[in-house]
């Protein structure tokens, strides 16, 4: 009888306790613990979608996105009744700018109705595109004119805040982001803008705490991980490379281009030497390799592919043949198909890595295609380019004798 009366109480200290373990797991600094994380995130998401409800439907598509299920979406999205023809365009041109082709991702929104992209989450996107294009102070008013409409927009405010960094306005977007933290100490976006303040303005000590308060709230946001594993690098201790590796490794879960991970993984931000990823046949296939060279500069281009591919079939094993293959379609730059290139070459650069994992030249490889594919969208660029094809030069010949190379 005596213990009937108890049991209640045995209930609830089990169930305190189970609740204790559940905050006490670490998800910032545990790594391997966030891929679990990822995977129930990802089925209770596709649970909403699968439900029906259309309150529900277009927001867990976008987060999904964001845990990296692209195809995936766009597969949902296409066969879906439960979305807008505005959604649909929203997660469409989403999808263009996860991928770099900003032109797409720009040509879908403005092919909506003007009514339809009133719609404030068309008015997120196209400001983002704006900043791609580093048009911000057209970004930072088309953000402004959201939120006097709805000054609890928090998305708006988040592309706000990215645009207030990239124009140094450094006091303004710290002061959103203490309000942002403020109005919902809950969620992550105050304390991530927060933390990118403070990288920007060169005190990584503070950027580091806001971070990792933020990624106690949110710890699958790609930027956010990378930020952290900065952090680490920035510490300089090469004890700590492992710890600084496995935030990016997170960041590319999630999102499998992204720019900034690549990038430092591609110029010696690393755990690894050269001899975790020499190859013992290197000489002997450069050796062959050469001929594609020779037919490249001839202007051979196709044959100079064909080769880096008869060269792969002989050496199975190897990555160089692959690396060589890509490095010519990214070198290509007066090719006619030069953005069909480019994403052969980006596949070539994902593929080498996930035969060869963290492979820096193929990291360095992916990023310099990233950013071969975004800068044709800058709002200067054709101007910069014709400076460029047709530079003002009136001494030739001097500039030749120190430049050789130039020639």
């Amino acid at each position: 009888m005596q213990f009937k009366k108890l049991l209640p109480f045995f209930v609830l200290v089990l169930y305190l306790y189970s609740c204790q373990k559940q905050e006490q797991v670490d998800y910032v600094d545990q790594t391997e613990n966030v891929y679990q994380k990822i995977d129930e995130e990802k089925q209770d998401l596709h649970k909403q979608v699968e439900a029906g409800d259309p309150s529900q439907t277009f927001t867990a598509l976008l987060r999904l996105q964001e845990l990296g299920e692209w195809d995936e979406v766009l597969s949902i999205t296409e066969s879906s009744d439960q979305l807008s023809d505005t959604e649909k365009a929203i997660i469409h041109a989403k999808d263009y700018w996860l991928h770099n082709d900003f032109f797409n991702s720009e040509k879908t929104l403005q092919a909506l109705s003007e009514k339809q992209q009133e719609d404030p989450r068309v008015q997120h996107m196209l400001a983002t595109l704006e900043i791609e294009a580093w048009q911000l102070e057209e970004a930072e008013n088309r953000l402004n004119a959201v939120l006097e409409k709805n000054d609890s927009d928090l998305e708006a405010k988040i592309i706000l805040g990215r645009c207030l960094v990239l124009q140094k306005k450094y006091d303004e977007a710290l002061s959103l982001a203490k309000k942002m933290v403020t109005e919902q100490p809950d969620n992550a976006a105050g304390y991530f803008l927060e933390s990118d303040v403070y990288f920007w303005d060169q005190n990584p000590e503070e950027a580091e705490k806001f971070v990792k308060k933020g990624l106690q709230l949110d710890p699958l946001n790609a930027d956010a991980r990378f930020s952290y594993g900065y952090a680490i690098w920035r510490r300089i201790d090469a004890t700590q490379l492992d710890d600084m590796v496995a935030q990016w490794e997170i960041a590319l879960a999630l999102n499998p281009l992204h720019f900034k991970s690549h990038w430092h993984l591609g110029n010696g931000h690393t755990n690894l030497t050269f001899s975790d990823y020499a190859d013992p046949k290197e000489d002997e296939i450069r050796e062959k390799l050469a001929k594609a060279d020779s037919l490249f500069t001839e202007g051979e281009f196709d044959k100079a592919i064909e080769v880096t591919q008869e060269v792969g079939k002989a050496y199975p094993e190897s990555v160089l043949p692959q690396m060589h293959e890509a490095s010519l379609l990214y070198s290509d730059f007066d090719a006619p198909d030069r953005e069909q290139n480019l994403r052969k070459a980006e596949q070539l650069f994902l593929d080498i890595l996930k035969q060869k994992k963290h492979y820096g030249p193929a990291h360095n490889g992916l990023a310099a295609v990233i950013k071969s594919e975004r800068i044709p969208y800058l709002y200067d660029y054709d101007s910069l380019h014709q400076k460029m094809e047709h530079p003002d030069i009136t001494n030739m010949e001097d500039l030749l004798e120190v430049f050789p190379d130039v020639a």
